[in-house]
């Protein structure tokens, strides 16, 4: 209409051919009318077949993520979450690794609850434990060894636990585990603001070397299979140490506290224990390196070293 009006009005010669200009336009109004009125009508249609075939395409999609869920190798542990709900179900058995007496030798399974964990703690003593008669010598003998390249700085002191922060730690929570004690994460954004100030004032008065509440103390154990077909093997299990979710919030807040200490010994290499950065950024920027070389057409190789059980073999008396 406005590319006709235009061309009117370049054309137009005299008063007369404006005059029939407006007499068109005010018989065609109608005319543009219809037009608009079906255009719209029919982008309602369209926009309704729309819904329909994206709702029956999310149907399919939900269907079909469904039975993915029963194939491929994290099928034993989508299982296990139906079974228990969020949580992973316990070990359900495993295979002897040494003859337990009559009618138990070694290489047959074993369902029974007493027996699993003197199998768990039988194999990861050694590693747990480690190779060592005399731990406190060992952590004194590597600080001697790497002297030189550790950081020494002034004692960096932090304030009492704040309230606000500790509470802002808290209300930041996504549904995680919660520990023996019977407190979840989710259940600490649900408390007042009393209830936060008594906390923390139970949190300063174990800073300054009161003990933690007994029920805070233990951990709780979760196994996480790294091989669907070997569930047997007592070693192909990762195990995460689920502790209080109090304790959990109040390391968050004071982690937050030691930004200026974490500062002071922060590396470019580092990419774990300091700020902002992660495992995400460690593979990312080794992945733009390498493109940069492949595209400077420089050959490259790389190394990938696993420590077995690395989190395992810590040394405490190191690490304390």
């Amino acid at each position: 209409m406005h590319r006709n009006t235009v061309a009117f009005v370049k054309d137009a010669k005299d008063e007369k051919e404006f005059t029939d200009i407006k007499l068109y336009l005010i018989q065609n109004n109608n005319f543009h009318l219809h037009i608009l009125f079906t255009l719209t009508v029919e982008a309602d249609s369209i926009l309704k077949r729309y819904r329909h075939l994206k709702a029956t395409e999310d149907r399919r999609a939900r269907d079909d993520r469904r039975v993915k869920c029963f194939q491929g190798k994290k099928v034993h542990e989508t299982i296990s979450e139906i079974i228990k709900g969020k949580g992973l179900a316990p070990i359900g058995f495993l295979k002897r690794q040494h003859d337990a007496g009559l009618g138990k030798p070694k290489g047959s399974y074993t369902t029974d609850p007493i027996e699993i964990d003197a199998i768990v703690d039988r194999a990861w003593s050694a590693i747990t434990f480690g190779n060592s008669n005399d731990n406190d010598k060992l952590a004194e003998a590597f600080m001697n060894k790497y002297d030189e390249y550790i950081v020494k700085a002034r004692e960096f002191k932090v304030a009492k636990l704040d309230v606000h922060s500790f509470k802002a730690a808290c209300l930041c929570s996504h549904g995680s585990a919660g520990g023996l004690d019977g407190w979840n994460a989710l259940d600490m954004t649900l408390f007042s603001d009393k209830a936060f100030q008594v906390l923390v004032d139970l949190l300063n008065c174990i800073e300054e070397d009161a003990p933690w509440p007994k029920a805070m103390g233990d951990v709780r154990a979760v196994f996480l299979s790294e091989d669907a077909n070997d569930t047997a093997n007592p070693l192909v299990y990762r195990i995460l140490k689920i502790t209080s979710a109090i304790y959990r919030k109040r390391a968050t807040t004071r982690l937050r506290d030691l930004e200026g200490w974490i500062a002071q010994w922060d590396d470019e290499a580092l990419h774990a224990g300091t700020l902002f950065e992660g495992a995400q950024d460690a593979w990312g920027k080794s992945a733009i390196e390498l493109e940069l070389l492949e595209l400077m057409g420089i050959k490259l190789c790389g190394g990938s070293i696993d420590v077995f059980k690395w989190f395992g073999q810590l040394v405490r008396e190191l690490i304390y």
